[in-house]
């Protein structure tokens, strides 16, 4: 038989993945009280008890950073893919600047695998996909089908799903459309508790020209080209507080797509 945890241990729990999730950075206890919704009382009586235990180190500016006790996990916490600084950097701030979570996606056999993730200061600490989460490679909203002709992508839907529609395959063409001329693909929701089961086809973005619309965004993803202009690797855009209006949305999208392109031209001229 299954049972909870109690809250104390959930606190707990909840500080040392916080830590674990950001190997490589420092937090005030302000933050961390912030981003985790604890008490400051609570939050400092469990920093201390870790650093007392040597999970966590105190420095001199008061902040507290992950140590060294536990080199396997920090290891493992700090594993970054996309190992180039210049595309961490990227990530760190498309997320800062926006106010939102940044995911590199990989494709990986019949799955998106998410190998890196950068968050802003008000993500952290939030359950949010970790790296080497896998989804299903699915074709709705799939910015790594952008370089493909439409035939190749048709066959691909039909190896994915049973019976496609001409009303499915008809949209995704759309959204391919869209992307291969603006850069990016966005997905919008209607519920934030179940945004999977609600989105709003791109179609419905496009489609207006008025800029003060409000849209719900899910996520907005543009890909990064390797050298034979096959996509090497997407980042995608997550963490959306808000609806935004269609002005704001391609601010970001259009914002995203240039950071893809200067990171493409950057493993371009790395392969010359």
């Amino acid at each position: 038989m299954q049972t909870k945890s109690s809250p104390a241990v959930t606190r707990v729990v909840a500080v040392l993945n916080f830590f674990l999730e950001h190997a490589d950075q420092s937090f005030t206890l302000t933050q961390v009280a912030k981003s985790l919704h604890l008490s400051r009382a609570t939050a400092h009586s469990i920093l201390l008890g870790f650093v007392d235990a040597g999970y966590l180190h105190r420095q001199g500016d008061k902040s507290y950073t992950l140590a060294l006790l536990l080199p396997s996990l920090a290891s493992s916490a700090r594993q970054r893919v996309s190992s180039v600084p210049m595309v961490q950097h990227e990530l760190r701030a498309l997320a800062d600047e926006f106010d939102l979570i940044a995911s590199v996606l990989f494709v990986e056999g019949e799955e998106i695998v998410v190998r890196d993730r950068v968050a802003s200061v008000s993500h952290l600490g939030r359950a949010h996909p970790q790296s080497r989460v896998r989804y299903p490679f699915i074709p709705s909203g799939n910015v790594f089908l952008l370089p493909l002709a439409p035939e190749v992508i048709r066959d691909r839907i039909s190896q994915i799903v049973s019976q496609p529609s001409a009303a499915m395959i008809e949209s995704i063409l759309n959204e391919v459309g869209y992307g291969k001329q603006h850069g990016f693909i966005a997905g919008f929701t209607t519920s934030r508790d179940k945004p999977e089961k609600n989105d709003l086809h791109l179609s419905d973005f496009a489609s207006t020209e008025d800029q003060s619309q409000s849209f719900d965004p899910w996520y907005i993803s543009a890909p990064v080209m390797g050298m034979r202009r096959e996509v090497h690797f997407a980042i995608s855009l997550s963490g959306f507080a808000s609806p935004l209006d269609r002005a704001q949305i391609l601010h970001i999208g259009r914002t995203l797509r240039m950071t893809c392109d200067r990171i493409s031209q950057f493993y371009i001229e790395r392969a010359d």
